[in-house]
């Protein structure tokens, strides 16, 4: 996957936390805040990035179908990219 396609998914799930309705504030924190590392791990590859992502899609897995899809594609999407 490129970096192109990965903004491209990160983009689609922005959009996708914004219309999303009845989620946390704590929680709509902690998935802006996992767009934000993996911003980052395109660049740095920081650790972990992977494991954050794995752990929103067990939290948000039953209630909102739409996101957790996007962030299982991100998460294939890095691990296919060695991150």
């Amino acid at each position: 996957m490129t970096d192109h396609e990965l903004d491209l998914l990160l983009d689609e799930l922005r959009a996708a936390l914004e219309g999303t309705a009845g989620l946390a504030d704590a929680d709509r924190d902690r998935l802006a805040g996992i767009i934000g590392r993996i911003d980052e791990a395109v660049d740095d590859e920081p650790q972990g990035v992977v494991d954050q992502i794995e752990d929103a899609v067990h939290r948000f897995e039953t209630e909102h179908v739409t996101l957790v899809s996007i962030l299982n594609r991100i998460a294939n999407a890095l691990s296919a990219g060695g991150i």
